[in-house]
């Protein structure tokens, strides 16, 4: 008899006990951008939210942490190209949305 054994995801499990998901992205304006960027969340949030931008290779570009619904970044540093702005929270939520830098 062969036993399987599982690993449970936590946000997994928050998700099914609660039916909600703490960090959702409702928003990110402009996209394309040439200067900033505002990333909007759907609620805000009680603890720090951890991003990263990386760009097609996978180098990280930008990165920080913030609290509240919203997030504002200057891309205009950046080369033009597609990024990808990621959001985790401590509790192990995280959210990916492609960004596209113009000048």
């Amino acid at each position: 008899m062969m036993k399987y054994f599982y690993r449970v995801d936590p946000p997994l499990l928050q998700f099914m006990k609660t039916g909600t998901i703490p960090l959702a992205i409702q928003s990110i304006t402009p996209n394309p951008a040439n200067g900033e960027v505002q990333i909007n969340f759907f609620k805000a949030t009680s603890t720090p939210v951890s991003y990263q931008v990386m760009d097609a290779l996978g180098q990280m570009r930008l990165s920080g942490a913030k609290k509240g619904n919203a997030i504002s970044l200057d891309v205009s540093l950046l080369p033009p190209g597609i990024y990808f702005f990621r959001a985790t929270t401590d509790d192990g939520f995280a959210v990916t949305r492609k960004v596209v830098v113009v000048h």
